[in-house]
């Protein structure tokens, strides 16, 4: 994203479309490096951007390869992939594609919502061993990149200037 839109010069309409400019970027769990990563994209692949974070972060749509984990102890199996949340507030954790890490918790869903099962695993070991559902992320839960790997325009298109009737600012082309 460029500088402006970081500094808030430019009034940015949301979601809108971005392009990941860099080889292997980094999504992570949240707004920061500190977070854990993940997955990575690959050049010229599309995000949505939904907020602009401090520090440059952008929030995103979660890409289709993302997912959450939820506890089966609160999920009660339906027809297909579909599943129902049988208790309030309950924690749905922000998976990784590197590990089975599941400690960020982005967003709680109340009984009866529906979530889409990917599939079941039963993690950790002996007695303390519990099956979690990984789910496809639900609605309101993002995943963050860094805007220096976003560009607006997309790979191969000339930018488009600024201009005052274009309150969407395109990053340069290439980097």
């Amino acid at each position: 994203i460029d500088e402006s839109v970081e500094s808030g010069e430019v009034e940015t309409a949301f979601p809108y479309k971005a392009y990941i400019n860099g080889d292997s970027v980094h999504v992570r769990s949240g707004p920061g490096q500190n977070y854990y990563t993940v997955l990575r994209m690959k050049r010229s692949e599309p995000v949505y951007v939904y907020r602009h974070d401090p520090g440059g972060w952008c929030a995103i749509r979660p890409p289709a390869e993302c997912f959450s984990w939820i506890s089966a102890e609160f999920v009660e199996p339906g027809e297909g992939r579909m599943a129902t949340v049988k208790g309030d507030q309950v924690v749905s954790r922000v998976g990784s594609a590197y590990s089975d890490i599941r400690d960020v918790i982005q967003v709680r869903l109340d009984a009866g919502e529906q979530v889409e099962v990917i599939e079941a695993r039963r993690l950790g070991n002996g007695p303390a061993a519990q099956t979690w559902y990984k789910i496809v992320p639900p609605a309101c839960e993002f995943r963050w990149t860094s805007g220096l790997y976003l560009d607006r325009t997309p790979p191969g298109h000339k930018a488009q200037e600024a201009a005052p009737h274009n309150h969407r600012l395109n990053a340069k082309q290439e980097r």
